[in-house]
């Protein structure tokens, strides 16, 4: 079901002002709930009262003035039914004609939640129950005729496909004309993993309450969750920001500050050497881009190492970057025998990217391999240089003797940890995690919001500062996929650490400004018209525009957008 959308000022800003927002898993918010209610003497009922007026405040923001607006709130029996009779009070005081529907019995609603429906019915709010099907006929012509749904029915703590009367209930919000404004999550998004099991309301715009939900972000969920809005429920932030938490989404401050700054008196000797090792006959191409966006991504030298048949095309494509001829197959591939003319030359390098375009040749897999593990320099393994290791091979990146940074898709995932890519995709941010402490390398899983994870053991190779650290990436779009735009990634990141960055902040300010060029070339060239190349050509758009982002871009106090 396409999304619904209303025609609003927006008046919050896209999150920014610090260098990381983080995300949690429900037992993580639940705990922080926990303490501040036990440790600080805050109560439920203050944090349900919050989540209410923090609801109410972004539909005042978007549909104006409330007074005679037809509004049905649909609540469930636990906590998040409590934050929707807290709305349904302040939105009856300011006028709003508002209609509660309770998918279960008045006896079944206890605690916190049975305080707040109690002071919703002495504001007069009717509440009708709905514990029936033939009690649903009422629900549908309240809903059809409204100005706005309010889905408080399941909270972060439900997992699995709705049932009962919440199963039955969702279509009837999915087919709503009326913007439809979620609670915390949209009742069947799974808010740890942002699967759907079964029905699950498509909402125009989630308010998410204290700290934005993992499955918010990721697909299919952020589909489901619309825009995204995160509402201040007035726990201090020393909670909200504890070691802890180790899930973040990249903000564009973030981005900015760990940009490798470059001097007035900057030559190319000091903007770092980038040497990418790649190509193969039918597959030049793919090294090419990883060559061109190490040069958009700011290094100061580029050298094309690829098999020498190639040698004379890649000079008249990369008018920039130096070239190294390697010795080749029959079939113009890289021969293994070429490893001593890298070896010769690796400590001339400050990053090496290897794989693009290399070819699944055994030889060319072998000579991947005995390259990465003599590596003395900051790695960057792609394409068909992941697949030299998949399987049981991944546990020779164990032993490599330099940082590494890993960048497949889910297919390469798939492979790399001997897996289906349908078990990559159920859970993004555990795989990458797995791959990440499996190979002892910083992980950047491709796709839809990619995901950025460094290993949670100590490595003396990577250091301690990033240590556990995963990133979830807000930029790119679906124009993106297509043949190169990882290679483009590949040469990026490589720049970013041959300028100085470590592996963790040169993967993440490296998915997160190739995203950006994505998204910035879409707009000019659309999605399905977009190629791997526009990506470079945008490159320098992307680098602008976090470093001139405005200061009215900050965040607002109490209510923010996520992405």
């Amino acid at each position: 079901m396409a999304q619904k959308t209303t025609d609003h000022k927006d008046v919050w800003s896209v999150v920014s002002g610090q260098e990381s927002v983080k995300l949690t898993l429900t037992s993580e918010i639940r705990q922080i709930d926990q303490t501040a209610i036990e440790q600080l003497g805050m109560s439920g009922m203050m944090l349900m009262e919050s989540a209410g007026l923090r609801v109410v405040e972004s539909i005042e923001a978007k549909m104006g003035d409330l007074r005679g607006k037809r509004v049905v709130i649909v609540c469930g029996k636990g906590n998040n039914g409590g934050d929707g009779f807290a709305i349904a009070r302040h939105l009856s005081i300011a006028g709003a004609a508002v209609r509660v529907f309770l998918a279960a019995s008045k006896q079944d609603v206890s605690g916190d939640a049975l305080a707040h429906l109690r002071f919703a019915e002495a504001t007069n709010v009717p509440v009708t129950e709905v514990v029936n099907e033939g009690m649903i006929g009422a629900v549908e012509p309240a809903i059809a005729s409204a100005h706005l749904v309010v889905d408080a029915m399941l909270g972060t703590g439900v997992s699995g496909a709705p049932r009962g009367m919440v199963a039955k209930i969702i279509p009837l919000l999915n087919r709503a004309d009326a913007p439809v404004v979620a609670v915390d999550v949209p009742s069947g998004l799974n808010a740890d993993t942002g699967e759907v099991a079964g029905a699950c309301v498509q909402a125009t715009w989630t308010v998410t309450l204290g700290l934005p939900k993992r499955g918010l972000l990721l697909y299919p969920g952020a589909a489901y969750a619309g825009e995204v809005y995160v509402g201040d429920l007035g726990i201090p932030p020393a909670l909200l920001n504890g070691e802890h938490l180790r899930t973040n989404v990249t903000t564009p401050d973030i981005v900015r500050a760990w940009l490798p700054p470059r001097k007035p008196t900057a030559h190319k000797g000091d903007c770092g050497r980038v040497l990418v090792v790649g190509g193969s006959a039918g597959m030049l191409g793919a090294a090419l881009l990883a060559g061109r966006a190490a040069l958009r991504g700011g290094a100061g030298l580029v050298t094309l190492a690829l098999p020498q048949g190639l040698n004379q095309a890649a000079k008249a494509a990369l008018l920039e970057a130096t070239t190294l001829p390697l010795s080749e197959t029959p079939n113009q591939t890289v021969d293994p025998a070429a490893l001593h003319q890298i070896q010769s030359l690796l400590h001339r390098f400050n990053a090496l990217a290897i794989g693009p375009g290399i070819s699944r040749e055994d030889g060319a897999a072998a000579f991947v391999r005995s390259v990465v593990a003599s590596s003395v320099v900051p790695t960057v393994i792609d394409a068909d240089g992941i697949l030299a290791f998949a399987g049981e091979r991944r546990e020779e990146l164990q032993k490599a003797n330099a940082p590494l940074v890993l960048t497949p898709h889910p297919g390469e995932m798939a492979a790399l940890l001997a897996t289906r890519i349908e078990e990559v995709e159920r859970d993004r941010i555990a795989t990458a995690q797995q791959a990440a402490n499996e190979c002892h390398a910083v992980v950047v899983l491709k796709g839809a919001r990619s995901i950025v994870a460094a290993p949670t053991s100590p490595s003396p190779l990577l250091g301690k500062e990033g240590q556990g650290e995963v990133y979830v990436n807000p930029t790119g779009n679906a124009g993106m996929a297509t043949g190169g735009s990882g290679d483009v990634l590949t040469g990026l990141i490589a720049a970013l650490i041959a300028q100085g960055l470590d592996a963790l902040r040169a993967a993440v300010v490296g998915t997160y400004l190739h995203g950006l060029a994505g998204d910035l070339a879409a707009v000019e060239k659309g999605q399905a018209s977009l190629i791997a190349g526009d990506l470079n050509e945008f490159l320098p758009a992307a680098f602008q525009r976090v470093q001139t982002l405005p200061e009215e871009r900050r965040m607002t106090p109490r209510l923010y957008r996520l992405v």
